[in-house]
This record gives structure tokens, C-alpha cells and sequence, in this order.
């Protein structure tokens, strides 16, 4: 990813955060940028996420005798049209969804998104090819807090399997997890989300999965803990695409 485009997603970052930062707002674009640059890089592209939040504010102040529709749109929608045309160009469909579910982690630290931030994150999934449908599994998987909230059939659950009740999500039984695991599929994108909701110590691929924090859940990955049969990516793909079944594939080399 280049140093313009990383510089566009910064300041994206910047607006649709800029009227309060909190330590775990910070925290996210953090945990943006340690997936796209380098670790040494970071506090580079942080004091640049200031600055922008800084400018951003001080452009409100300017204008805040103005009526209110303009205060809270115009400026910001002339800054987002501009910054994710250049991001559309220069990102996967998986990056874009993880710079959506970023942006929605900002939006979503007190729980409540405000009417700016929701036409904001819709204005920009538009630009970006984001769809309305994805938008909203993304807002749901971040705001659920049980199972009975991921009732769908593009979520999966991995828990110690105490729950009787019939649920459109798949589900993946561990006896010595605490808590439960969380995945979302975006089926057009083939891109899985997972966070995790619990006290037991959890790594993927090797790193600490921290509770309810969202991470992308890439090809080839394992979730481990040290009492836990560990969880595949190709046991997570296999309940989504086969219902968990025992499915063999036949190759065969014709004409070689």
C-alpha cells in the first residue's frame, strides 16, 4: 500500500473520529495500520491521524455560524468523495471491508452511531463498492454480544455447545473454551471476521486474540489456547460451505 493511499485512509479515519478520541479509538487505527505498514511506521501515520483530527476541528470552528445541515455534511462530504475515490482504486474488496469494519469500530465505542456517522459510512460505502447488505452484517457482527444476535446463516459460533436452541448460525462445538467465538463470512468477497468474547487465553495464527476486538480471519489460519482442540479456517469454511459434512474432492490429471 503506498504512502498517498495510506495518507488517504488516515485522514478518512480523522473525519468521520474528529468530534471525540478516545484511547480505544486510537487503538484501532493502530491496529489499521500495524496490518499495512511497517511497526517502526506507526507512529509516523498516528502523529499524521492527530493532525488531521486537529485540522478537522479547527475547520468546524470556522464555519460554525453556518446552519446546522453544513456544519455537520458539506465539508465532510467533499473531503470523503475526494479520498475514497483514491482509496476505491487502490484497495481489494478485502481490504475495503476491513477499512469499513474499522471505521464502524470508531463509530461504534459508545455503543451508538449518531445519524452523521450512519450517512457518513453509507456515502462511503457506495464510493468504495460496499454494499448496504455487508454494511449492515458488519454493524450487527460488531455490536453482538450473544448468540441469540447472530441468528443468520452468514455467522458462526464456536462455544463449549450449552446452548439447546435451534440457530440459523453454524456452530462449532470446543468443551474447554470460556466464552464463545464470533465469524462472519462475507460470501462475494470470500473475507471471514472473528472475535472472540471471553476470558480464556486465545492466539491467531500466534498472535493474542484480545476479547472483543475484530481481527480478519485470513486462509490458513488457527485459533489455539492451551486447553482448546484448536479451531482451522478450513473447519470454519467447511460448516459455512457443507454444514460441517464430510466432503472429499477427487482429482484427476486428464491429458497431461
Amino acid at each position: 500500500m503506498n504512502e498517498e493511499l495510506l495518507r488517504a485512509i488516515v485522514k478518512l479515519f480523522a473525519i468521520v473520529a474528529k468530534e471525540r478520541i478516545t484511547d480505544d479509538e486510537r487503538s484501532n487505527v493502530r491496529d489499521f495500520l500495524a496490518i499495512h505498514v511497517s511497526h517502526d511506521s506507526i507512529p509516523t501515520y498516528m502523529a499524521l491521524f492527530d493532525q488531521f483530527v486537529e485540522t478537522a476541528n479547527a475547520d468546524l470552528v470556522e464555519i460554525e455560524h453556518s446552519d446546522e445541515d453544513t456544519i455537520e455534511y458539506v465539508d465532510d462530504w467533499n473531503n470523503i468523495m475526494n479520498l475514497c475515490k483514491l482509496i476505491n482504486e487502490g484497495l481489494t474488496k478485502q481490504q475495503k471491508l476491513d477499512l469499513i469494519l474499522k471505521l464502524m469500530e470508531l463509530m461504534l465505542q459508545d455503543g451508538i452511531m449518531s445519524e452523521r456517522q450512519s450517512n457518513l459510512v453509507f456515502y462511503i460505502g457506495e464510493v468504495i463498492n460496499v454494499g448496504q447488505q455487508e454494511i449492515n452484517l458488519i454493524i450487527q457482527f460488531l455490536a453482538a454480544q450473544d448468540i441469540e444476535e447472530i441468528d443468520s446463516p452468514y455467522f458462526l459460533v464456536v462455544d463449549e455447545g450449552s446452548v439447546e436452541h435451534e440457530f440459523q448460525s453454524k456452530h462449532i462445538i470446543r468443551p474447554k473454551i470460556t466464552g464463545s467465538i464470533f465469524v462472519l463470512r462475507i460470501p462475494n468477497a470470500q473475507t471471514y471476521f472473528v472475535k472472540y468474547l471471553g476470558i480464556s487465553a486465545l492466539t491467531l495464527n500466534g498472535l493474542n486474540l484480545r476479547s472483543r476486538k475484530t481481527y480478519i480471519f485470513p486462509a490458513g489460519s488457527t485459533i489455539r489456547g492451551s486447553k482448546m482442540k484448536p479451531v482451522f479456517y478450513s473447519e470454519v469454511v467447511s460448516k459455512f460451505l457443507y454444514g460441517g459434512k464430510d466432503t472429499r474432492l477427487s482429482f484427476v490429471a486428464k491429458n497431461v
